[in-house]
């Protein structure tokens, strides 16, 4: 019988090259920024989710920037969206 790995996509601590990632406690008064491709799943569920962010958990705001399909995010967006917000959702579905 062979061996099952699982290979679990999280690092201890993540960096960036200004410093290491913060948590962040709550999402109240937080601007959430979220990436997508617009496959199909993702784009429903990001329909629903900027305004559940706010409503629910009181996020200041929410926006979403596209990435095309079966591709990276280009370096300049990545730094323009983490320059606007205080969290990512990242959802690359395919």
């Amino acid at each position: 019988m062979g061996t099952l790995r699982i290979l679990e996509p999280v690092t201890s601590r993540s960096t960036l090259a200004g410093g290491t990632l913060q948590a962040i406690d709550s999402l109240q008064g937080k601007t959430i920024g979220m990436l997508s491709n617009e496959w199909r799943c993702v784009k429903i569920m990001f329909d629903y989710l900027p305004g559940a962010l706010k409503s629910h958990y009181g996020a200041r705001a929410a926006f979403k920037e596209t990435i095309e399909l079966s591709l990276a995010g280009p370096q300049e967006l990545l730094d323009d969206v983490g320059g606007r917000c205080d969290a990512v959702i990242v959802a690359m579905a395919n």
